[in-house]
């Protein structure tokens, strides 16, 4: 067998928001291609964990190890397709989002017509998905990508990820979307066991 190569290393890692509330020794690796599902309940810390993976937040203690030029691209939950976009840069944007298991039209053939501002939250969801991981990225962070999706769209995502050879980390409430994913639960800022 193969051993798998380490890309990420969070070793002891806290974080304490005004309140008390944040991560506190946090340790987990992930390998190459590695998928991994963060979950537990709202305030558990998945959010400020891939925060700090992604390097917008600074640790109050432990340590992050990255591979040399690990990229590593990070999808927030509510990032939205830019209504100002032209339409061309939007249909870029938007051409690994629209094959769909059924013959149906694509919810974004509309754009021809209207542009992004006329895309529903969960549309503009798998655009900001499709455009992540076209990107091209060695690890990918996402924040709720199932947030907003309809059961055809959460469908679509999970596939997509699966078939990805990206490594991940997931942090959802949906723990049917990375079946095979290792599971990381958090609760209250603590790694669960």
């Amino acid at each position: 067998m193969i051993p798998m190569i380490e890309i990420l290393e969070v070793e002891g890692l806290a974080r304490v928001f005004v309140g008390g509330r944040g991560i506190s020794g946090v340790s987990m690796t992930v390998a190459r291609g590695e998928k991994v599902a963060l979950v537990g309940p709202n305030g558990a810390g998945k959010t400020t964990l891939l925060r700090l993976v992604a390097g917008v937040l600074r640790p109050d203690e432990g340590a992050i190890r990255r591979a040399p030029d690990l990229v590593v691209r990070d999808l927030p939950p509510r990032e939205p397709v830019s209504d100002a976009l032209p339409l061309g840069a939007n249909r870029r944007l938007l051409a690994g989002a629209t094959a769909s298991a059924t013959p149906s039209p694509s919810p974004f053939d509309r754009l021809n017509e209207a542009g992004a501002g006329r895309l529903s939250s969960g549309e503009r969801r798998r655009a900001l998905l499709a455009w992540g991981l076209a990107q091209g990225a060695d690890l990918l962070l996402l924040d709720e990508p199932s947030a907003h999706l309809d059961a055809a769209g959460r469908a679509d995502l999970s596939r997509r990820l699966a078939e990805h050879s990206a490594a991940m980390i997931v942090a959802t409430h949906d723990e049917d979307l990375l079946p095979g994913a290792r599971r990381v639960r958090l609760a209250a800022g603590w790694v669960a066991p």
